[in-house]
Order: structure tokens, then sequence, then C-alpha cells
């Protein structure tokens, strides 16, 4: 499905393709805090020049994570371009790593379910962005009370 061969590409000169790939055919790994959900939708365009195919293209999935900040569950939708060049000498063309690659590059390193999340009360851990808590938000830890004190020079 997503291995081309060069041969092909190279006495037609261009070829494009739409395929969707089910998720257990594809086996591309996700780190542990993400998960693909559903399909990988590829579309990709094959050109041969004089001495390599150029395999061009997008591809989107959707994506299961827990925010960063409010540790709900959210999926979004992650879509990626990819490029691979590939000399002619080679046989096929193997799009799946081009995009494994593209897709893990794409992964938001802290991802949150909205801009705007509230996240967790740090001291009775109820989610902020679905109901409020008694807590006080002014205490300072017992810990760093010494500090309030502390005057700095400039």
């Amino acid at each position: 499905m997503l291995k081309l061969n060069v041969r092909e590409i190279e006495s037609a000169g261009h070829l494009e393709q739409t395929v969707s790939v089910p998720a257990e055919k594809h086996r591309i790994e996700m780190p542990d805090d993400f998960q693909m959900d559903g399909p990988l939708a590829v579309e990709w365009k094959a050109d041969a020049f004089d001495d390599e195919v150029m395999v061009t293209g997008t591809a989107g999935t959707e994506v299961v994570t827990h925010c960063a900040r409010c540790l709900a569950d959210y999926r979004f939708h992650l879509q990626v371009r990819f490029e691979d060049h590939v000399p002619l000498t080679e046989p096929q063309v193997d799009l799946i790593e081009e995009i494994r690659q593209a897709l893990l590059l794409a992964l938001p390193m802290k991802p949150l379910c909205r801009g705007e999340c509230a996240g967790l009360c740090p001291h009775c851990g109820k989610n902020l962005n679905t109901e409020k808590c008694g807590c006080k938000s002014g205490e300072i830890d017992p810990r760093f009370d010494k500090l309030k004190n502390l005057k700095l020079d400039r």
C-alpha cells in the first residue's frame, strides 16, 4: 500500500494516489502517551527525474493523548507533510518510515486539551476546568514561609 515501485514511477514519469490505511496495517509506533485512533489518510505524488524519484505528500490521522495540565484524555487531528528522495537504483520507496518520522516530529511536546486549560488544583487535585474547589489560592507552602520576608537589593 505504501511501498511504491521505482520502475513503475520511472516509466510513468508521474504517479499520484490517495490511500486510507487501516490502523492495524501500517504499524506506526507512537510514544507511550500518544495513540493513533483511526486510519492513516495518505495522499502522495511521485515524480521521476534523471537519477532519482521524489515523493511528496501529506498524511493525517486522529491521535488520542492526555492533557499535560488536567490529565483528561482528548483527541486531535494530526496532519503532516513528507518528502522522500530515492535513487533510481533502489527497487522501491517505502513511505511508512518518512511518514512515521514526520508524525513524531509534529507531536506536541506539552499536549494541552485547549490553550486556556486551567489544570488541576495543586492542593486537592480537582480538575479546575469542570469544577471549582474550596482551596485558598493565596496560601503559601509552609516550607517556603521564610522566603516571604526576604529582601533583595536591586
